[in-house]
């Protein structure tokens, strides 16, 4: 099992980061990124911040990529046409990928990255009130018995 941490930003966090990693010796891996929306896409000045610091701390690098509209998709590409030509500690750069497009453009393009499929893409069944048991009458995702019923028929 990898033992990961996921930092939005190098400005103010190095020394909470660095406390982190200090107590938390397991992990290997730092995540950056945005994969929630598209106008907070790093820039590549802090990308470029962001894999130094990991350089500097020997650990593993991967880049959240987001959902995006064909406005940011140039933004994402430029950003992984950078990172191809990147290293951390001599392997391939992780890119996890929150959008079908970023997904079918890195093995077709960008042959030095890494594709992870994102939590976005992935459509499990996450949430309690998803259940095919009883569900708990004290739940305050469940109000009623209907309710249950109704989101059953809709998962089958």
């Amino acid at each position: 099992m990898e033992y990961v941490l996921y930092a939005d930003s190098l400005i103010n966090n190095t020394n909470r980061i660095d406390s982190f990693l200090s107590k938390n010796k397991k992990i290997s891996r730092l995540y950056f990124g945005e994969e929630f929306c598209e106008e907070l896409i790093p820039d590549l000045a802090k990308i470029e911040d962001f894999l130094q610091y990991v350089n500097g701390k020997d650990l593993d690098f991967t880049y959240v990529s987001g959902v995006v509209s064909n406005k940011a998709l140039k933004r994402e590409v430029d950003i992984l046409r950078f990172l191809n030509k990147q290293k951390v500690k001599n392997k391939k750069i992780e890119v996890v990928a929150n959008d079908w497009g970023i997904l079918s453009i890195i093995p077709e393009k960008f042959k030095n990255l890494k594709p992870i499929l994102g939590r976005m893409l992935v459509k499990n069944q996450r949430m309690q009130r998803y259940t095919l048991r009883d569900p708990r009458p004290f739940s305050h995702l469940v109000a009623n018995l209907g309710l249950w019923d109704n989101q059953r028929q809709i998962l089958r």
